[in-house]
This record gives C-alpha cells, sequence and structure tokens, in this order.
C-alpha cells in the first residue's frame, strides 16, 4: 500500500509539472461599428470634465490652469465637433484680454465619438504660461483674469469649424 501511494503521488507530481498552463484573452466581437460620418454644418464646443461629467465652456466660465505631470502648465479643455471629420489639424491658442499669448498649440488629432454624437478630445493640452522673457514665472498672478480660448478645427477636406469663448483664468 505504502508504495501504491508513493506510485500515484510520484505519477501525479510527475504529470502536473509536465503541464503547461497558457492564460488566452478571449476574442471580442464589438460588431459592425459604423464608421463615423460627419454629417450636418460644422459645430466646436468646449467645455471640461468633471469626473466623468461633462460640463460646456460659456463666456464667463473660469478656465483652470493645472500643473502637469511632466512639467508646464496648462488648460486641458474637452474639444468636441461635429460636421468635419473625426482626423483633423486642431489649432488653439489661450490669449489674455491684454493680448498675452499664454498658449498656442497646432497639432493633428483624432476625435473620437462620444455617446451624444459629437467626436471629441477629452483632455486637450494647451500651454498656459508667460510668453519669453517670462516663461518661468509663476503663472499664479493669471489667476482671475479674462482670456479667451480659441481653437480651430480642419480636416483633410478643407471643412474648418473655429471657436473662441471668453473665460477667467482660475487654479485648477
Amino acid at each position: 500500500m505504502y508504495k501504491l501511494s508513493i506510485f500515484v503521488f510520484l505519477a501525479l507530481f510527475s504529470s502536473s509539472c509536465t503541464t503547461l498552463v497558457v492564460d488566452v484573452d478571449p476574442l471580442v466581437d464589438y460588431g459592425d461599428q459604423p464608421a463615423y460620418v460627419p454629417e450636418g454644418e460644422p459645430e466646436m464646443e468646449f467645455g471640461y470634465y468633471l469626473e466623468q461629467l461633462y460640463l460646456p465652456l460659456r463666456d464667463g466660465d473660469g478656465c483652470p490652469i493645472i500643473f502637469g505631470f511632466q512639467g508646464g502648465t496648462w488648460t486641458m479643455p474637452a474639444v468636441r465637433i461635429q460636421g468635419i471629420a473625426s482626423l483633423a489639424e486642431l489649432d488653439c491658442s489661450l490669449i489674455t484680454a491684454a493680448g498675452e499669448i499664454l498658449g498656442d498649440v497646432v497639432s493633428e488629432e483624432r476625435f473620437y465619438l462620444a455617446p451624444d454624437g459629437w467626436v471629441e478630445i477629452q483632455a486637450h493640452p494647451v500651454p498656459a504660461a508667460h510668453p519669453p522673457p517670462r516663461e518661468s514665472d509663476p503663472v499664479d498672478d493669471l489667476y482671475g483674469m479674462d482670456a479667451t480660448l480659441r481653437c480651430r478645427a480642419t480636416d483633410s477636406e478643407a471643412r474648418t469649424v473655429e471657436l473662441a469663448v471668453a473665460c477667467v483664468l482660475e487654479e485648477g
């Protein structure tokens, strides 16, 4: 009996040592996802996300300035468009009422479909810093100042939309 128990144990042990375990992610079928087709007149809207809640930015609202993880100071609005392709050149700037250009950025961006039919970038980084020679100065003197956030999006078929919103710079 003792020899049989050892034999069964060794047989089970040796068979378990040669077993190869492979994790396989299951296939996910998203079905036929319709491609975004721009329809209607081009429109643009800015906003900010608070957790998962989108809040549109209206004239006179606060425009938060945050410190970036990798440096710099930024405002990061959600940019939403309709009526132009989801791949577009996006040109955004932040300018104080006194004319100081705090940030200007041009990039090619892919906008993603939101549940309400807009295509959007949930947080587009626009620099918010004093221009040279004051680029290393703190930005806390900007809090409470009036500014304009302006963006223009243009797709490969030259459809263009532009928006400017007057906002008040605030600590984010």
